[in-house]
């Protein structure tokens, strides 16, 4: 009798403890995540992005390239950037945008990263200039990722 008591007991200790530890660790995940954000929005203004230009390749024609410099001016190495060159009208109104990847996984087993201090120049050709484009553009930095983010 008392070994049942006992085994039941023990059932009902394991069973409380695991849901209380998947609470805890759900609980630890959502503060990560938005930790994580916080990391991430902070770190954007150690980021430069410099000279953005974007010219067409031939006149009358939709090809184009996107240029432009940047640099890390952080502590950590980035691991993962892209920057969003957003395409204006007359107005200043964002009519398309694209997305060009600076660092991250281009090649199986090639991954690029930004150290504290370097620069970058980066090129991307794309085809599809929006229609009313005044030429002027602004960038906005979207996905990054740091070393000290782990």
């Amino acid at each position: 009798m008392f070994a049942v008591v006992a085994a039941i007991l023990i059932i009902v200790l394991i069973i409380f403890g695991a849901a209380y530890q998947e609470t805890g660790t759900s609980d630890r995940s959502e503060r990560t995540a938005v930790q994580m954000a916080e990391m991430k929005e902070e770190y954007k203004s150690m980021v430069e992005v410099r000279n953005l230009t974007v010219r067409r390749l031939s006149a009358g024609m939709d090809f184009a390239t996107i240029s432009f410099e940047v640099k890390n001016n952080g502590d950590y190495t980035i691991t993962d950037l892209s920057i969003d060159v957003k395409f204006l009208d007359a107005r200043g109104e964002t009519i398309g945008s694209r997305n060009v990847s600076v660092t991250g996984t281009f090649l199986p087993g090639k991954h690029k990263v930004l150290e504290p201090g370097k620069e970058y120049d980066v090129e991307e050709s794309f085809v599809s200039i929006p229609d009313g484009w005044s030429g002027e553009c602004r960038h906005e930095i979207k996905d990054l990722r740091h070393a000290g983010m782990r």
